[in-house]
């Protein structure tokens, strides 16, 4: 498959990620833990940045190993667009708007509120972790 053609399915636009009418989206960068079948195969594939990066102290959110069909850099790029997307004022707006009708109480409103204004604050402090490996590749 050709990277161009990978990175546009994965990072697809998040209108896609509206129509799901979901109240709140966890975005991560995958983690592979020790003893788990995907650091095995990171590992074995020599994707790993560093194999043994759980003794390095490395804060959440870092990328540990090379994406398979496109840069980390893309991969990264690709999940800041979508997080500012997402979390933007019009998204969380776009979000409250899109959920059933019946969800719609000042109960949950403040919920939704408190979890989407929470995340936006965390992740939007997360874009700026630092990433040790990208200027390795």
């Amino acid at each position: 498959m050709q990277n161009g053609k990978r990175v546009s399915r994965v990072l697809k636009p998040t209108k896609s990620k509206m129509r799901h009418r979901l109240d709140c989206v966890q975005l991560r960068v995958i983690c592979p833990f020790p003893g788990t079948r995907l650091y095995n195969r990171l590992l074995e594939e020599n994707r790993l940045f560093d194999p043994e990066w759980w003794l390095k102290g490395y804060p959440p959110g870092t990328l540990l190993f090379r994406p398979k069909g496109m840069t980390p850099e893309q991969l990264l790029n690709g999940l800041h667009r979508i997080t500012k997307e997402l979390y933007s004022f019009h998204g969380i707006v776009n979000r409250f708007f899109g959920i059933s009708p019946w969800k719609r109480s000042l109960n949950n409103f403040t919920i939704f509120l408190g979890a989407n204004f929470g995340n936006r604050k965390r992740y939007f402090k997360g874009l700026t972790t630092p990433q040790p490996f990208l200027s390795k590749n």
